[in-house]
This record gives structure tokens, sequence and C-alpha cells, in this order.
């Protein structure tokens, strides 16, 4: 199986790495790839995004690590000088049991019977095991020397103004074109497959793939079944001339029910509600270009997270069991210095949890479909985060990240109507494009005459 365990109590330490990592300048794609990379950079923490989980160990000393945006997951256990650590939660606590009488913590697990986005995964770094928790997506565990502590990675700051927000979401774009050209050289023709709806996410992706300059070595394909989309997809594909398949994502399942159920179990027990079966053993050679991470980045249309905790106390089956909730969901807040009740709280616990285990837990994500998400990014992130900072409407980035591209991108119609609409304010309202920075784009000003706000 691809997911790895190890405590302290094992004799000898091998290092690990399951998945895609990429640096400003780098890719890597298996374990020999990491230690060569480490050898000519020296900092795993270079390894900024993609979808991997990571322990390194070398000289007596280990980290353990995933992408900025924590698309895999470790899970921790430490008492006294003992401490375990593995990216499956069942494994974990299988091996747990060995050592240990272990106890429930109701209150990390009482939400998972309601039928809310939010209650699907886990509301805090707690899981419904004592003392079992989730390494944050901002830090890592190191070991060695009879130690094994978290400490945090350094943050991502947002821009200061809008000449670097610009500059940042140039470099943003230029990144992932070289990124997404590297990898269909590696994965070869056909083998990469991008969806196309009539929504936002999937249309920022397909405009990464330099659709202009293409020449179909990618698989750019949509749904019949769900007809408003297919037309989009139409339009968009016959703009570039390209071709647009309807053939199956992955390929037909190669595992069988009691081998299936099985890697759920270790890919999903405890730690996510929904039930998707793998479909394989080990990852295809293949990946899908996938919009995951959009939410991330539209900002704080739900509400703060105080509203929505509140708003689901009706679904609770009494009231002992939303007041667990209640503490549980409130407690990660407390803990990270963030008000339940700011207008930003509501995306912070998105990004953290929702996001990461919705699209993530990524050994197991990857034996059906292994993914590629560039919107799982720290860095655009952070470009969001400027624009709710400074008072500005965060759809502003999808529209920058389209119009860069091409302004038909940005223009053409989108199957759900409030995000149509709501892009089309964005564009009315403000200048989203400069020629200093962009010079090969015409100045949005003269289609519109706006200013910034």
């Amino acid at each position: 199986m691809s997911f790895f365990l190890v405590t302290s109590e094992d004799h000898e330490y091998r290092s690990y790495f399951e998945g895609m990592a990429f640096s400003n300048e780098s890719v890597v794609f298996s374990l020999d790839g990491l230690e060569s990379y480490l050898s000519e950079n020296g900092d795993p923490f270079d390894l900024v995004d993609g979808r991997f989980a990571a322990f390194y160990y070398k000289n007596h000393e280990g980290f353990f690590f995933t992408d900025r945006s924590g698309q895999d997951c470790w899970f921790y256990y430490f008492e006294g000088g003992f401490w375990a650590v593995s990216n499956s939660y069942y494994a974990l606590v299988e091996k747990l049991a060995s050592f240990f009488r272990l106890k429930l913590n109701e209150s990390a697990f009482v939400h998972f019977n309601v039928p809310h986005s939010f209650c699907t995964q886990p509301i805090s770094d707690n899981t419904m095991v004592t003392g079992v928790k989730i390494l944050p997506k901002d830090s890592y565990i190191k070991v060695g020397s009879g130690l094994c502590k978290i400490q945090k990675r350094s943050k991502i700051e947002p821009p200061v103004d809008v000449e670097e927000y610009y500059s940042r979401l140039s470099c943003y774009i230029g990144t992932w074109k070289a990124r997404l050209d590297s990898l269909r050289i590696v994965f070869g023709e056909k083998s990469i497959r991008c969806d196309i709806s009539g929504g936002l996410d999937s249309r920022i992706i397909f405009s990464l793939t330099d659709p202009a300059n293409e020449l179909s070595r990618i698989n750019y394909s949509s749904n019949k079944l769900w007809v408003d989309d297919f037309k989009v997809a139409k339009h968009l594909l016959f703009r570039y001339g390209l071709e647009l398949s309807t053939s199956p994502i992955s390929n037909s399942r190669s595992l069988g029910i009691d081998q299936a159920v099985e890697l759920y179990v270790y890919g999903n027990a405890g730690v996510y509600r929904n039930v998707y079966f793998p479909k394989h053993l080990t990852p295809a050679k293949s990946l899908h270009l996938h919009g995951g991470g959009g939410e991330n980045i539209r900002g704080n249309w739900p509400g703060s997270a105080w509203k929505i905790i509140h708003r689901l106390k009706g679904r609770f089956k009494d009231e002992d069991a939303f007041r667990l909730f209640r503490k549980e969901a409130l407690s990660w807040f407390a803990e990270n210095s963030i008000d339940p009740k700011s207008d930003e709280s509501s995306i912070i616990h998105y990004r953290n949890f929702r996001s990461r285990f919705h699209f993530g837990r990524n050994w197991y994500r990857s034996l059906t479909n292994p993914l590629c998400t560039p919107l799982e990014s720290a860095e655009i992130d952070s470009l969001s985060d400027f624009l709710i900072a400074s008072g500005r409407d965060p759809r502003r980035l999808q529209f920058d990240l389209l119009y860069a591209y091409d302004p038909f991108l940005a223009f053409f119609h989108l199957i759900n109507r409030a995000s149509h609409l709501g892009l089309m304010f964005i564009a009315r309202l403000w200048v989203v494009w400069q020629e200093k920075v962009f010079p090969s784009q015409a100045s949005y000003a003269r289609y519109t005459g706006a200013q910034w706000n």
C-alpha cells in the first residue's frame, strides 16, 4: 500500500515520498527524485506546491511534511518519549491499539452524521481517538536525538500593494504554464486529461494549459450528460481548434471488492464521511488536471464560521450533541488566535479542513485518478487574501487569471448565473490588467474605462 507508518520503537528509519512536488524550478515524482533534489538544493521546504507527503531522514534527524496546501496529511501521536506518525489514520490507530488502550473523543466525531459539507471531515486538529492529531498544513514534525516536536513553516505573506499583486500573479501563471508543459513531456501524449465544464475553476485550469499552443497533446474532455456544461466546453474547444473527448476519466477498475474495501478503510475511515472506493492498487501513469482549490480563493461568501456553526444547530439530534460540536469547532479558532466571528474565519477553516480532506488525502485519491490541482496553492491563497484585506472582491482574482490568458475566457458564458453576473460585475468596476505587467495584453481600461476603487 502507498501509505507510510513509523514509530519511535522502530529499529531503523527510511525516508518516504508519495505524490508530486514542485519547487519554483523543479518537479519531484519519487523518493529518488526527492533525494536528488535535496542533494542539490538542501532545503525540503522549498517544495511548496503539488500533492505529496514526505518523510526525509538523514544524519539521525527526520522531517515529516507535505505540500503547503496539505493535500496529503500526516496524523501523529506523542506520549512521553513515544511517538508514531502515519498518513493513514486507520493504520496509525491500528498500530497504537497494539501498544495502548485507546479512548474515544466524542466531541471530534459527533458531527459526522450531520448532512452538511462543514461536517463531512474533521473540524479541528483533534480526531475521534484521544491524543491522535492532524498535523496542520502550515507545520512539520521534526524527530531525532530523542526529540519529537511540531514546528511552523515560514508563512507566505500577501502582497503589500497592487503592483506586487500583479507581479506575483504573473509569476504564478508563468510558473504553472511551465510546469504543465513539463508534465506533458513526462506523461506523454494524451495521458493528461483536463475536464472542462461551464464553471470557473475548470476554465482557469484550461487557460493554464495554454490551449492556443496545445496542439492536442492534452485530452480535453466533458460529460455529455451535463448538457449545459457540454455546450460550453464545445464552444471553448472550437475557439482554439481543439477536439473534445467524452472518454472515461480513468481506466476500468482493476481492484476486487475486498481490496477496494481494505484500501477504503486505510484511506478514509475516521476522517472523511463520503464513500469513494479506489480503482487501482497503485497510481496509474496518467494525470487529471482538476479545479480543486477554487473555493479557497472565492472569499467569505458563506458568512463567518460562528454563523455557519450556529446555523447547523437544528441538524443535531439533541442539544448535548450540538454543544459538543460547537465546543470542538470553536476550540480550533481559539487555539489558532482566530476570531470565529470575523469575515475571514470561514475561508481559513475551509482551507485547513474541507479543502484538505475533500480533494486531498493524495496517496489514497491517486488510486483512482492521480490529480494535479494548481488552485490548491498557498501562493494564490495569499493573492486572494490581499484582495479581501484591501476591501476588494476576491472574485477579481478569478477574472484576472482568465483575462491574463485570453479576454474571451473572462467574458464567455458561465452556466452558473450568479458566477457569470459576479464576474461581469468585477469587469465593470475595475481595471483588471496593466500593460506594464503583461505588455502582450491590451489594457482592460480600454474596454471599460474603469479604475481601482
